[in-house]
């Protein structure tokens, strides 16, 4: 499955964000939540309170990873979707696999400012996620 810009939201960001800069991270912007419905064809409702929960689909997560890796989104769109992989895989009745979790934590760790976005909304104490949840970012995050 190719992936096509064919939105101002789906191209690359061009002015980098550094570390200093980044404030909390505490849900997707709505400009990278329509980014990646338009982008996967998700089937949404527009009455989603918790898209990246709502949307999660374990059995799409390998495109969900495969348009993450393709470079055509920006920084709000490449974060909603991490959201939305690692949600994915948290409540996928079926384990990821090896391979896949591989390329999950090689994707978000080489884009730094994902990664932290991801460390930031992870951080804000959720008590209600389960073991799994917590498991899993510590192995990608």
């Amino acid at each position: 499955m190719g992936f096509e810009a064919s939105s101002p939201h789906l191209r690359m960001a061009t002015t980098p964000v550094t570390v200093d800069s980044m404030e909390r991270y505490l849900w997707p912007h709505p400009a990278g939540v329509e980014a990646v419905n338009e982008l996967l064809r998700l089937p949404v409702r527009g009455t989603e309170q918790d898209w990246e929960i709502e949307l999660a689909d374990g059995a799409r997560t390998s495109g969900f990873l495969q348009a993450f890796e393709s470079g055509v989104l920006d920084l709000e769109g490449r974060s909603a979707l991490a959201l939305l992989i690692l949600f994915s895989i948290t409540y996928s009745e079926v384990d990821i696999g090896h391979e896949d979790l591989e390329r999950v934590r090689r994707a978000i760790r080489g884009d730094p400012t994902v990664l932290q976005r991801m460390q930031s909304y992870w951080g804000k104490g959720f008590a209600d996620h389960e073991e799994k949840v917590k498991s899993l970012i510590l192995q990608v995050c």
